[in-house]
């Protein structure tokens, strides 16, 4: 048995799109982002060969506070069970030590067990458990009055508006199922990303955008506040530039956040999502 693992270049895109195509047909995106995936060094695309055939794929982001994030780990279903995803694996462990990364996550869904097993097996842990919900533009009601929410930018200000929220969180921010550990350099990121706003009188702030590919949709990464104005606002600058989703995802004990949203026509997504964690002593 022969594995290698080495960073992707320019002539693997079309192999590694159909990669992902066998692994996770109703999820792709590979070939949308690739440029974005492969354009550092520092943030790669790994690509596992078996037998000299291209079996797999796994990427290594890094966040605004320098974590890492593993997502699109993909292995073709004629080549699972033969140690790709622990190949995989390896190259994000080794990437991380060689360059000072101290803490890496990754999410699954809730009852893969599979996935969940394999990240135990590396030594992460379980960080946190999240609800999702969407609403489909093509249900959205316009509300008679939509309320105005000014864009916050100053880092001291909207670090103090959103700390409570992120204990509320569990200590996370969520864009495009993408697991922010909630710190001052989030709220960095997301002021600089023009991603922060907030309602005076009624004390409401909101997080509101995209990671990437905001042609499939908006996100909600943690809200606090007036339920009604800060959905609303959120739905309704969704609307008006024409996206035809709105996605947030929330701790399931924020039963009133639920609410909430049902009571705005969100559908609820079939299961919940767990983030894990490994974090390096520094």
């Amino acid at each position: 048995m022969s594995i290698f693992v080495r960073q992707a270049k320019k002539s693997d895109r079309e192999k590694a799109v159909y990669v992902e195509g066998q692994s996770t047909p109703n999820l792709r995106y590979l070939d949308r982002m690739w440029d974005d995936f492969t354009e550092s060094i520092d943030e790669p695309l790994f690509i596992a060969f078996y037998e000299g055939e291209m079996a797999g794929v796994g990427k290594l982001s890094l966040l605004y506070d320098g974590s890492a994030w593993l997502e699109t780990l993909r292995v073709d279903k004629k080549f699972q069970g033969k140690g790709i995803g622990k190949a995989i694996y390896n190259a994000y462990l080794e990437h991380a030590r060689k360059h000072g990364i101290k803490e890496l996550r990754m999410y699954t869904n809730y009852k893969n067990a599979a996935s969940e097993g394999l990240a135990k097996r590396y030594g992460f842990r379980l960080a946190g458990q999240y609800s999702g919900a969407d609403l489909i533009m093509d249900n959205f009601k316009m509300p008679q009055t939509v309320a105005a929410f000014e864009r916050i930018n100053d880092n001291k200000l909207a670090y103090e508006l959103l700390k409570p929220l992120g204990k509320k969180w569990n200590n996370h921010m969520i864009f495009n199922r993408t697991f922010y550990p909630f710190n001052k350099s989030l709220v960095h990121g997301l002021t600089s990303d023009d991603t922060v706003y907030y309602h005076e009188s009624s004390k409401s702030a909101i997080v509101y955008g995209a990671r990437f590919m905001p042609e499939r949709g908006m996100n909600i990464g943690m809200y606090d506040g007036d339920s009604d104005l800060c959905l609303d606002f959120a739905a309704y600058m969704t609307f008006i530039q024409g996206l035809p989703k709105l996605s947030v995802m929330f701790p399931p004990q924020l039963e009133n956040v639920r609410s909430a949203l049902l009571k705005k026509g969100f559908t609820m997504q079939s299961e919940d999502c767990i983030v894990m964690e490994r974090l390096f002593s520094k």
